[in-house]
């Protein structure tokens, strides 16, 4: 009995000593971090039945499934002084229902002039669009995306 309550004093003890306050990390010591390190461009794919099936299936079900592929040609060429991001498409490749993915190292992205929000797709036969990156420090940067 004296055990059970030295080992339940001892976990009392533990919890609230391990319950003390946090610390949040300062990320604003690092500078300037609104920059772009890649963009791609992707589109959705939907799949037929019996091609999902052989995947995601074991019983025999069919399945359909929508899943990214990324149309835009190895790694997009980025311009840190003038904040500039060219990307190239594979030959062929529509953008009625494509989007961007992009690679950054700052702490928000914002679409700027009606440009579509990163990830979702949908119409992007424009050729540019702008995209302002915020860092922790409050610098922030206004990039051009370009589509060749």
């Amino acid at each position: 009995m004296k055990k059970i309550r030295v080992n339940l004093l001892m976990m009392l003890a533990c919890l609230l000593v391990s319950c003390g306050q946090r610390i949040e990390m300062d990320m604003s010591q690092w500078g300037d971090t609104a920059f772009i390190d890649n963009v791609q461009v992707f589109t959705l794919e939907v799949e037929d039945d019996f091609k999902m099936q052989e995947y995601y299936t074991d019983d025999g079900r069919l399945v359909e499934g929508v899943r990214q592929v990324v149309i835009s040609e190895g790694n997009a060429q980025v311009d840190l002084e003038k904040f500039v991001v060219y990307v190239k498409l594979k030959k062929g490749m529509n953008l009625d229902l494509a989007g961007f993915l992009i690679y950054h190292r700052s702490m928000k992205v914002e679409p700027l002039n009606s440009s579509p929000v990163c990830g979702i797709a949908k119409d992007i036969n424009g050729l540019n669009y702008e995209y302002r990156l915020y860092s922790a420090d409050g610098t922030t940067h206004d990039w051009k995306i370009i589509i060749e």
